[in-house]
């Protein structure tokens, strides 16, 4: 996996398994050594004598691309406590000699960061707090800009790579705009009409009759709502099969439902001003949420 512009492959990212002996690599590696010079060739020495042996399976997976020239991004879990035996694994990939960098990602309850960052601050050139699944477009492509300033080789390439991502992260922007932009509109321009004769101008007949006609109108927004939502999740490519049972409430809280208008920051007096608390948004209501919306998607 990585980045390709015009046929060419400016990066390849490749996820190799963890260590699972350590221990019994580097006391190979520290029996076999005689000084911090030839540690690279040692390394590469492991590989060649160990790569047919299942026992080394996993080291020698994880090892050979770096010794053909891959860059070491180290990823460690935050939550769990810091252990001496990493530094065995840490040993090991400073000995290959290639340039290395740390993220630090939270997956746990737990909080080491600060026993990490010590210990990771002497192996390793940057140390980065990184989480995959909160990070930000800016803060992906912040972390690439990092890793290329690890050699200068890496410069160029990385860079068009960054900003071959940012173009692409600026089109899709463009895009869910343009569609959030379509459901305003429509929701905006929305309206049901019906001729009342004089024999249904009574009070009751008459909000009978803007129950029906609220009901139709709201069914029409809520299926533009979705339609766009869903050409959202087409543009990012987003899977709603991945989405947490939370994220979905949250999703399928239309736009008519009291938690969407909590979620814009409404306060409870200005939901029942509207008619929001209650459903019964019609006329100048539905006019003065759908302004609100419209506010809320230029601030945001």
């Amino acid at each position: 996996m990585g980045t390709t512009i015009d046929g060419e492959a400016l990066y390849d990212l490749i996820d190799t398994p963890g260590f699972q002996r350590a221990g019994q690599v580097y006391k190979w590696l520290a029996a076999h050594n005689s000084d911090a010079s030839s540690r690279p060739e040692l390394v590469q020495r492991f590989v060649s004598e160990h790569e047919e042996d299942p026992i080394y399976a996993d080291e020698c997976a994880l090892l050979k691309p770096i010794l053909e020239g891959a860059g070491i991004l180290y990823v460690v879990d935050g939550s769990k406590p810091y252990g001496a035996e990493y530094e065995l694994e840490m040993d090991i990939l400073r000995w290959t000699g290639w340039p290395r960098m740390a993220l630090i990602n939270m997956i746990g309850s737990g909080d080491h960061r600060d026993a990490w960052r010590a210990g990771l601050g002497q192996y390793f050139s940057i140390v980065r707090e990184f989480n995959a699944h909160q990070a930000s477009f800016k803060q992906r492509t912040a972390l690439l800009s990092t890793f290329a300033e690890l050699e200068e080789a890496w410069r160029i390439p990385l860079k068009r790579a960054t900003q071959a991502l940012e173009q692409e992260g600026l089109r899709l922007l463009q895009q869910a705009s343009s569609a959030i932009a379509d459901l305003l509109h429509t929701a905006i321009a929305a309206k049901v009409e019906k001729r009342v004769s004089q024999a249904e101008s009574d009070q009751a007949t008459t909000e009978k009759l803007k129950e029906k006609l609220t009901e139709k109108l709201q069914k029409q927004i809520r299926t533009a709502e979705r339609r766009s939502q869903q050409e959202v999740q087409r543009i990012y490519h987003h899977q709603p099969s991945a989405v947490s049972s939370a994220q979905l409430e949250l999703i399928n809280a239309d736009i008519f439902t009291e938690l969407s208008w909590q979620l814009f920051g409404l306060s409870r007096f200005q939901l029942v001003s509207t008619g929001a608390a209650s459903g019964a948004v019609a006329g100048g209501g539905l006019d003065l949420l759908l302004g609100v919306v419209r506010c809320c998607w230029v601030q945001c």
